[in-house]
Order: structure tokens, then C-alpha cells, then sequence
């Protein structure tokens, strides 16, 4: 067996179905770290390709391959027609795409390529939290397992001593070293913040400068690690909300449930609606152009 079909064997496993599923035959998936991209992509052959022995999985990225010999070795396979699916993870403008009729490309950020259909992968949802968890727990124990764990994909199948560590590894990962400045941004989940106002606040422990700061808000956004939501009314600033709405338990030694709370609502939102569909307003109140207007107030009295 070829190795490049080989990495396929090594990184397929079983998975479970999602909200969301492949169907284009060209398609780009992106999203946040972790989000479950590669499963989805392995869903996919191993629904439409079960009986094919020339599937490429290649992690473009994988300390194991030298780049230019993968090239090489691309173009020979698909000049012996010996792929019927071409699965690229960690993709970059860098590889060039043979002319297949089967190609998921894999990336965090939203990339333009002709013909590609693109589809945003985002963490679960709850209903696909309670899909994923054992089926002997009740109702309200899901939803405070939710609340505890986020919404990592894998979250549901990880020891509860791993839990914590697995968040910060994987944020220490994606943000290199922005991490620290991150953790700075951690108390304003679910606030009204300009990135201006966080240089204000931040330069005093950290070197900053307004360029930086206004990069690394760009680049949160498009790695799908921030979402920011408008005000009703224009010219106010707009509030942040993380992917994972629990990331404060994993990087704060005292996170606020009425944040977490309500970045959780937000991102059930985002099921429905895209992130520029969605404002506040100063009551708590959610404006959506399809479905009205929500109401967050989880400790209301009547």
C-alpha cells in the first residue's frame, strides 16, 4: 500500500454523526481547533467511499513528510487515476489541487478557492452534546455536564482529570505565543469591549502596541475563536463571545457562571443564524432577522 494512502488507515476511526455534513464533492471545511473538521471529512468517505482502496488522507502539516516529495507523489497518483477522494488536513495555498472530482480541504481559517464549496464547522451544539453522552443520564445532569465540560467534541469521551488540560493545550496551540494576551481577554467573555479599550487595559502587564492589538483581534475572529455581535443601534461596541463557551474554567481560577451562561445561549443562536444576523440591545435581549427576538435570563424571577 501506498504511504500516502496508508495515512488515511492510521487516522480513520469511528465517528459519530453531527448537525452538519459534507455535501459537495469539492469542499472546504474550517473552523476553530478541535471542532471536529477531520471527522467530518472521515465521515464522508466512510459513507460515499466505503468500498474504495484509494482514498489519500494527507495532514499537511505531519512532521513525517517532506512537502516536495508529497507533491510529487500527489501528481503520480492522480496521473495513475489511483484516487478517488482526496482528503487534505491543515491545508495551505502551498499544495496545489489536482483536478479530482472528490476534494474535502481542511483549514481553520476560510480560505477562497474557486468551485470549493465551504462549510463553517462549529463546536456541538447541546442537542449534540445529549447525543453524544451515555444514554443512562437524565435530563438535568446533561445539562449540568454541559454547562461543566463546553462543547468540545471531545470532551464527552475524556477522563475527567484530562478535561481541563486537554482546553489548554489546545488554545496554547493554536495561539503560540499569544496565549498570555488571551488569557488577558478571558474576564471580558460576554462583555462590550473595542479593541482599543483592551489595549487601554492589557499594555499595563503587557508590550503592546495598537497595531498588534487590532491583529490579534482580526486573528481570533478568523481562526473562529471569537465571534463579536453588534449592538442594535450603530456606532456601540460590540460584545465577544468565545467558541467554547467554558474556556473560563480552563484559564481562570474564578470564572463567572452568568457570562458562560450567556455565551452558551449565544452560541445556540449561532445554530440558527450567521453572526451578522444576531445584535443586542441594553435589556439582555438578542435581535435576530429570522426568528425574532430572545430574551436571556436564566435567574429571572417572573
Amino acid at each position: 500500500m501506498h504511504y500516502l494512502h496508508q495515512f488515511f488507515t492510521e487516522k480513520n476511526y469511528n465517528t459519530l454523526p453531527r448537525k452538519q455534513s459534507v455535501q459537495n464533492q469539492k469542499t472546504l471545511i474550517y473552523g476553530a481547533p478541535k471542532s471536529g473538521k477531520t471527522s467530518l471529512a472521515l465521515d464522508y468517505a466512510n459513507t460515499h467511499f466505503s468500498n474504495s482502496k484509494k482514498i489519500v488522507y494527507l495532514d499537511c502539516k505531519d512532521l513525517r513528510i517532506s512537502q516536495e516529495e508529497t507533491k510529487g507523489e500527489l501528481l503520480k497518483l492522480y496521473l495513475e487515476k489511483k484516487i478517488d477522494l482526496l482528503i487534505l488536513d491543515s491545508y495551505h495555498y502551498d499544495y496545489s489541487i489536482p483536478n479530482l472530482e472528490n476534494i474535502i480541504l481542511i483549514s481553520q481559517e476560510k480560505l477562497e478557492i474557486p468551485n470549493f464549496q465551504t462549510l463553517c464547522n462549529t463546536n456541538l451544539s447541546l442537542m449534540e452534546y445529549i447525543s453524544f453522552a451515555p444514554k443512562n443520564i437524565s435530563d438535568q445532569n446533561l445539562l449540568k455536564n454541559f454547562i461543566k465540560d463546553g462543547n468540545l467534541p471531545q470532551i464527552p469521551f475524556l477522563p475527567e482529570h484530562q478535561k481541563i488540560t486537554y482546553k489548554q493545550e489546545i488554545i496554547k496551540l493554536a495561539l503560540g505565543q499569544n496565549f498570555d494576551l488571551f488569557c488577558k481577554l478571558v474576564p471580558f467573555q460576554s462583555q462590550k469591549i473595542t479593541p482599543n479599550q483592551f489595549y487601554t487595559y492589557a499594555k499595563k502587564t503587557h508590550p503592546l502596541s495598537k497595531d498588534k492589538t487590532y491583529l490579534f483581534f482580526e486573528s481570533l475572529k478568523a481562526n473562529g475563536l471569537v465571534f463579536e455581535i453588534p449592538h442594535i443601534l450603530p456606532n456601540k461596541p460590540k460584545k465577544i463571545y468565545f467558541y467554547d463557551f467554558s474556556l473560563p474554567k480552563a484559564l481562570s481560577p474564578n470564572p463567572t457562571i452568568l457570562p458562560l451562561l450567556e455565551n452558551m445561549f449565544l452560541l445556540e443562536l449561532l445554530n440558527f443564524c450567521d453572526s451578522g444576523e444576531i445584535f443586542y440591545d441594553e435589556l439582555q435581549c438578542f435581535h435576530t432577522q429570522k426568528y425574532g427576538i430572545f430574551l436571556f435570563a436564566p435567574f429571572a424571577q417572573e
